[in-house]
């Protein structure tokens, strides 16, 4: 057999295969979670009112850049997530929230995001709502006060 034709042979093998890699790669679907959610809730300094979402990967080069859409609204915004450990391995996708303390029970804030089972999932941004933040501020400042006039007696 001519040496020729067995390297042409091996070239288009080692294509095909290459080729193979690369369509299953790109068939590969977006990691996703669809689910309804029954509060407002915040992510970020955004509120979103009660209702179905999807939760979305939008990149397959970036695994922490997510898509929250409203399906009803088609309403969306992304995000840039950190990735974070559940210590132990969830069995299905899910969602976490963290409830703010406030008046009239507070806020909802999306904290975490598992899109598939497994131990790895996303932080979302948190932001606390200015009036909180005031709060925190006066309260801060009313405690300096205490501890100073403390001081001079």
């Amino acid at each position: 057999m001519n040496k020729g034709i067995v390297f042409f042979n091996v070239m288009i093998a080692f294509i095909l295969v290459g080729l193979a890699v690369a369509v299953t790669a790109s068939a590969q679907s977006v990691k996703s979670v669809k689910t309804e959610i029954a509060f407002d809730f915040r992510v970020g300094d955004r509120v979103f009112p009660a209702g179905k979402y999807l939760f979305e990967s939008v990149s397959r080069t970036s695994d922490n850049l997510l898509r929250v859409r409203n399906v009803e609204t088609g309403e969306s915004q992304l995000l840039i997530a950190g990735l974070v450990n559940a210590g132990k391995r969830v069995s299905q996708p899910k969602l976490v929230f963290r409830r703010s303390a406030g008046g009239g029970g507070g806020e909802h804030h999306l904290a975490q995001i598992f899109l598939e089972s497994g131990a790895w999932g996303f932080s979302a941004p948190f932001s606390s709502p200015p009036e909180q933040i005031k709060d925190e501020k006066n309260l801060a400042a009313e405690r300096s006060k205490a501890a100073k006039a403390k001081a001079k007696n």
